[in-house]
């Protein structure tokens, strides 16, 4: 059975010590009846009871484990792929892009890469604080999390798209340049535009589609997050309502 019916008896003082104490010693004694029905208790609270058992010490060491896990996945998932992309630059993959003629789009779809890192890790710690308070108890209202979350992906999908924008250009500055008309400094000024037209291309393209899908995978981490939070939240609403 889920639910016990009980009495809480109290006194108006302490009882006193030596002869004088007990019936003698004035104290009245109160007797008030209590219910304690768990099914309406949050795991939470039910741990809040318990916590003179072994068993539920270690269930609150396990939650205080949980908390900000969140912050800790992303973290660790960043860190590898940053890892992994300074060991491409030491080997020189990574400065091609962010030279020639498609420097300043790629520092520029590499910009807005920052500038949305840097929202998205404070949109992470604002999701993994309302995950704590949920994980405690306490209601929070997730709707506006799953609006203010959503930018993530979407800007990650622009970047994948200005790369692919950098690559029509490219493409098209190297048909331009296909005029091998004329004699050999002509010939040669041709290829090179076509060899530039093609730099353009796939370097626009690496970094767009680069920082777009890491984007994307931060933004279907987060969203996942949202959407678990936004449950709890609904679950613990409607356990109190």
């Amino acid at each position: 059975a889920s639910r016990f019916d009980g009495a809480v008896t109290y006194y108006d003082r302490p009882q006193k010590s030596g002869k004088g104490g007990g019936a003698k010693g004035g104290r009245h004694s109160y007797r008030t009846t209590a219910v304690l029905d768990w099914a309406t208790l949050h795991p939470v609270e039910r741990l809040e009871l318990l916590t003179t058992h072994d068993l539920a010490r270690q269930e609150k060491q396990k939650l205080e484990l949980l908390r900000n896990l969140l912050t800790y996945r992303i973290l660790t998932f960043d860190i590898l792929l940053g890892a992994l992309v300074a060991w491409a630059y030491q080997n020189g993959d990574i400065v091609p892009p962010f030279t020639g003629k498609g420097a300043r789009m790629s520092i520029a779809l590499a910009a807005v890469f920052l500038i949305t890192k840097a929202n998205f890790y404070v949109r992470v710690v604002k999701t993994s604080q309302a995950l704590n308070e949920v994980k405690a108890g306490r209601y929070v209202d997730a709707r506006k999390f799953v609006i203010k979350n959503a930018f993530v992906s979407a800007i990650g999908a622009w970047l994948v798209a200005g790369g692919l924008i950098g690559n029509n250009i490219g493409f098209l500055t190297m048909a331009t340049g296909m005029h091998i008309g004329g004699g050999a400094d002509e010939a040669m000024a041709a290829l090179g535009d076509m060899t530039d037209g093609m730099v353009f291309a796939f370097g626009t393209t690496l970094v767009g589609l680069a920082l777009g899908l890491w984007l994307l995978i931060n933004g279907h981490m987060l969203r996942v997050a949202t959407a678990l939070l936004k449950v709890d939240a609904d679950k613990l609403k409607e356990g109190r309502a």
